[in-house]
């Protein structure tokens, strides 16, 4: 998939790809508002916004997953309040545990196309594959109910403005079994999201300021990444912004080691990294509630 301002662009680089691989047969090209692309159906029908699906995709995992739903059947949500939670339940036996991690790996790709609703529950079952219970069956099955009754969601993305980046990190503070934390982030121009990630933190933390902490510098390098892209795009950045809710944490990003109490002294000093891109003004960090 290419795009440019440009027609004439395109054009070039579809006679280019002919003189490069036209031996092997012709290279066919596919213009207009409509594209489908790596089993995701774009719709740019409409000015100033694409809209992204999965639906085809949605259908053929409900179809040939052994559990079929009803219309009766509805969650709210595709992840249960237990969510990070091992249980002691039975493991699953051989076949359904091959059914199990099929799925998971399935919902893995489709939650890294148009349904970013999904990655955390996602991001939880992807650490059960090895050793699946009973528990995570009915998680599963949660995620499939949820998404045999929004299979007709879409991805909508637009821009209110091209120099203002908008990251919303947040951190969920030893929610893991095994205490650690878990940090989600989100990135928009205006309307949907366009980058997210859902991560287990990597280490224990004693506080939830210092787990905010860790959570923003898990999300660092997207975050400074992304205003590279778009300036490699010829888009002159005037605001990347990092929303964050925790305000002790917020005196951290911005001062660094000098903001350090007796509770948060002993943090490594590489989580103070976007301490310096804040000074080189590559990220501002805004307050929300």
């Amino acid at each position: 998939m290419a795009s440019h301002v440009s027609s004439l662009v395109n054009d070039k680089f579809a006679d280019w790809l002919n003189s490069m691989y036209g031996h092997c047969g012709n290279v066919k090209q596919t213009r207009g508002n409509f594209h489908h692309y790596l089993a995701m159906h774009f719709d740019f029908s409409h000015r100033s916004r694409v809209r992204i699906h999965l639906k085809d995709y949605i259908e053929s995992m409900l179809n040939n997953f052994p559990v079929q739903f009803t219309s009766e059947d509805s969650v709210p949500t595709p992840a249960p309040t237990d969510l990070h939670a091992t249980g002691t339940s039975p493991k699953l036996p051989p076949k359904e545990a091959k059914i199990f991690q099929t799925f998971v790996a399935k919902a893995l790709f489709l939650c890294k196309g148009a349904r970013l609703n999904i990655q955390l529950a996602v991001a939880t079952l992807c650490t059960r594959v090895k050793d699946p219970n009973q528990d995570d069956w009915r998680k599963l099955l949660r995620l499939m109910v949820f998404l045999s009754k929004t299979r007709d969601d879409e991805l909508i993305l637009s821009a209110d403005h091209l120099d203002i980046i908008s990251w919303f990190v947040d951190t969920a503070f030893a929610v893991h079994p095994d205490f650690k934390s878990h940090t989600a982030g989100a990135m928009t121009l205006g309307c949907g999201c366009i980058l997210n990630g859902s991560r287990k933190q990597n280490l224990d933390t004693r506080s939830s300021t210092k787990a905010k902490l860790v959570g923003a510098d898990d999300m660092s390098q997207l975050i400074i990444w992304t205003k590279l892209f778009m300036e490699a795009q010829g888009y002159e950045i005037k605001h990347n912004v990092l929303y964050q809710g925790n305000k002790s944490t917020i005196l951290l990003l911005e001062n660094g080691k000098s903001s350090s109490t007796k509770h948060t002294r002993a943090l490594n000093i590489s989580y103070f990294y976007l301490t310096d891109q804040i000074e080189k003004g590559n990220i501002e960090v805004h307050y929300c509630p």
